[in-house]
């Protein structure tokens, strides 16, 4: 809370009683909780591409965390990509035979360099 907010509580429990700074007190933590929240990710620069990259937005911090769970996050990411040698599977073709079914399929994948991360910014409402 700001000095203003923890001000206006103030005089409104001395005022107003109790019940109507913990009112007041829920009334700013659901207006905190409204606002646009912003998370950080890492990722990795494609090969041979300069503009694309990949990220894993399930895996992501708060701005303000400690450089640890940070690093922790790069880490991770970097270690699943070096199981895979680097290989994202972005997309899969197939064509359909005459019930339906696929057939002929094939998996497009492109490469992560793990020697390019690059620091993703994530907002959530």
């Amino acid at each position: 809370m700001s000095s203003e907010q923890r001000r206006q509580m103030g005089n409104l429990c001395l005022t107003k009683g109790g019940q109507a700074g913990v009112a007041y007190l829920k009334h700013i933590e659901r207006e905190q909780a409204r606002q646009c929240h912003a998370y950080k990710t890492y990722g990795f620069f494609l090969k041979g591409e300069q503009h694309r990259y990949v990220y894993a937005s399930n895996l992501r911090c708060r701005e303000d965390d400690a450089i640890e769970k940070r690093l922790d996050i790069l880490r991770m990411f970097r270690d699943y990509l070096a199981r895979t040698q680097g290989y994202i599977e972005e997309s899969t073709e197939c064509e359909f035979d005459a019930q339906f079914r696929p057939v002929h399929v094939r998996k497009n994948y492109a490469i992560a360099d793990l020697a390019r991360p690059v620091v993703v910014w994530l907002y959530a409402a």
